[in-house]
Parts: structure tokens; C-alpha cells; sequence
């Protein structure tokens, strides 16, 4: 059943030959590159070969949280991993990107070597995700100082909305090999 899965390249095909000719897939030409899958990358420049896409996020911050639930949720290939900007581990990672704009609003990815902020990071995220998330990467053709302004109004927001903790949260024993710098 290929409900909640990406379309392949045979679907893909299928769907373009259907299309072909009309406005709708000369839109799909333009628009394909966003929603196909990057090849996985390395997590660091040149000193580690985990091939693993790297989140970074507010430990303390229940709706963060509640988002890293979320992705480890639909996350099937297990391609991400997840370390709260507290960590030690967080912070040498910022610095090894030399990052200068990570405050505790900041939502961040390293994917294949590169750094996603804010909006950015959670479109990237949404595309590799299983379902249909993959989809809401048509908000990438929105400019994204106006997707991060959006972002930051919501970020200073967030504890205010949904709470917070004085400690970051420690997950569970089956995805717990899936975080890194916690201290248990």
C-alpha cells in the first residue's frame, strides 16, 4: 500500500505522463527539486562518518519536545538524530558550523554538511518525513525571512503556550541510542 509513502520515480512517471503538456506539469518541473530526498550526509565536516541528519532543539521546551515526538514518530528510516541545544555536544556542533545566530529560540538541522535554521530546518525535516509531509515544501517558494519572521514570533511564544521544564526531557529506552549529549 503506498498510502502515507513518497512517490518513487515509476509514480513520479506515471503522474507526469498524465500530466503532460499541461500547466500542472510544467508547475511539477519547477517545483520537483524541493520535494525530492537529499542523499544522506555526513554529520560532521570530515570527523565523523554517522550518516546521520542531526536536529537540534530546546530541551527545555515542552512544544520542542513534543515536535522531536513527533518526527521520531514518522521518521522510518531512522535518519535523524537529536540533541538538545543544552548539551555539550549542541554547543560543539554550533561551533564547529560556527553558527552565530543560535539563540534558545532556534530550531536547527545539519544535513549533508549544511545548516538549517528555524523555518528552513523544519521544511527540511518535513520532507524526509513519512506521510505526506513532504508536501509542505511548497512553502519553500515563500521567501524565508518571511517564514523565519513567523517562526521567531511564534519561538518567543512557545513557552508561554505550551510550558516549559527546568531540565531537559530524558526519552525512552527504545530511542534513547537516537540522542546524543543527554546527561543520565
Amino acid at each position: 500500500m503506498l498510502i502515507g509513502r513518497r512517490l518513487n520515480e515509476y509514480q513520479t512517471a506515471l503522474v507526469a505522463r498524465r500530466l503532460a503538456g499541461t500547466q500542472t506539469h510544467r508547475l511539477l518541473r519547477i517545483l520537483a527539486p524541493m520535494f525530492l530526498p537529499l542523499k544522506r550526509g555526513i554529520l560532521s565536516r570530515g570527523s565523523s562518518v554517522e550518516d546521520k541528519d542531526l536536529v537540534i532543539y530546546d530541551g527545555v521546551c515542552n512544544f520542542c519536545n513534543g515536535a522531536v515526538a513527533f518526527i521520531l514518530k514518522r521518521d522510518k528510516t531512522e535518519r535523524f538524530i537529536f540533541s538538545p541545544m543544552q548539551s555539550e555536544y549542541a554547543q560543539e556542533v554550533i561551533e564547529r558550523y560556527k553558527v552565530d545566530t543560535v539563540g534558545v529560540d532556534t530550531f536547527m538541522l545539519v544535513k549533508n554538511g549544511q545548516v538549517f535554521l528555524w523555518s528552513g530546518a523544519a521544511l527540511e525535516i518535513a520532507k524526509d518525513l513519512a506521510g505526506f509531509w513532504f508536501l509542505f515544501g511548497i512553502f519553500k517558494i515563500v521567501p524565508s525571512s518571511f517564514r523565519d519572521f513567523f517562526y521567531k514570533v511564534f519561538a518567543r511564544n512557545r513557552i508561554k503556550l505550551f510550558g516549559g521544564t527546568k531540565h531537559c526531557q530524558i526519552p525512552d529506552e527504545k530511542v534513547l541510542s537516537r540522542f546524543r549529549g543527554l546527561a543520565i
